[in-house]
C-alpha cells in the first residue's frame, strides 16, 4: 500500500504507511529509503530522523550495516550534508548480502551526483 501511494505521488498517505510499516520493522531498509524520500518530496525530512535513530537502535549489533548506512547517506546527502553523506555512501558500498544489492546501482549514481555537482 506504501509503495503504491508513492507511485501515485501521494506523499502524505505514503508517508503515513511507510512510518506503520517501520513502526513494527525498524530495520526495513527499503521502506526507510523510501520514507526519506517521501519526507524530502513532502518538505518533512526532519521527521524522517526518529526513523532513522530508532533503526539504528534496533540495528546496534549491526553497526555497519550497508543498508543503514545507506539511509543515513541519503537523509545526509538531502540535508546538505555532502561530504557526511559520502562517508555513509562510502561505507554502504560494502554490502556482502545480495538483498540490498538493487540499491548499489542508485548508490553510485548518488556518488557520482554529488561529485559531479556538489551544490
Amino acid at each position: 500500500m506504501a509503495d503504491l501511494s508513492f507511485r501515485k505521488m501521494e506523499f502524505e498517505s505514503a508517508a503515513y504507511h511507510f512510518s506503520q510499516l517501520l513502526l513494527s520493522q525498524p530495520c526495513n531498509w527499503t521502506a526507510l529509503t523510501r520514507l526519506i524520500e517521501v519526507m524530502k518530496r513532502f518538505g518533512t525530512l526532519s521527521e524522517s530522523l526518529p526513523f532513522l535513530q530508532r533503526a539504528e537502535q534496533a540495528s546496534a549489533k549491526y553497526k555497519n550495516s550497508p543498508g543503514l548506512n545507506y539511509c543515513n547517506g541519503l537523509f545526509e546527502w538531502y540535508n546538505g550534508n555532502l561530504n557526511s553523506a559520502l562517508r555513509y555512501f562510502n561505507l554502504s558500498r560494502r554490502d556482502h548480502m545480495m538483498k540490498f544489492q538493487m540499491q548499489m546501482t542508485y548508490l553510485k549514481l548518488e556518488i557520482v551526483e554529488i561529485l559531479v555537482n556538489p551544490a
